[in-house]
């Protein structure tokens, strides 16, 4: 491999990161795919993006891999547990149903129909409700 001493850390690094990031592929073949990619760019003149460009080419083979061979697939982050139920009230009817949901605050307001009591001036929209067009 080419590269000066902290380009050499770097794809070290990112193998690392990637092994976690892929854990059903073998390290070694994490390995083999950020070495191929690091030799892709031994004749790069420009240093600088070496790192990330080999980050995202092995990151494509690699899922590429585990697209063609579905055991190899990543193993998706844990999603939260969704919260248990609310409090579990007797119907009249006999038969024990889960408790209705609290107001669904959703921060859209709500829906104002023409000429709704307490509401001054949101049927025309001046509040005055005077007319001043033509």
């Amino acid at each position: 491999m080419n590269g000066s001493h902290d380009e050499l850390m770097l794809v070290r690094d990112l193998v690392a990161r990637l092994a976690v990031d892929f854990p059903s592929v073998d390290v070694v073949t994490v390995e083999a795919t950020v070495r191929a990619a690091h030799d892709a760019f031994r004749q790069a003149r420009v240093r600088a993006y070496v790192p990330i460009l080999i980050e995202r080419r092995s990151r494509k083979v690699l899922r590429a891999l585990c697209l063609t061979a579905p055991a190899l697939a990543p193993v998706p982050a844990p999603h939260p547990v969704p919260p248990a139920p609310g409090p579990v009230l007797p119907s009249a009817s006999g038969p024990v149903l889960p408790a209705a949901p609290g107001p669904v605050l959703s921060g859209a307001p709500e829906p104002v129909l023409p000429g709704a009591p307490g509401r001054a001036g949101t049927a025309t929209g001046t509040g005055s409700g005077t007319r001043t067009g033509p």
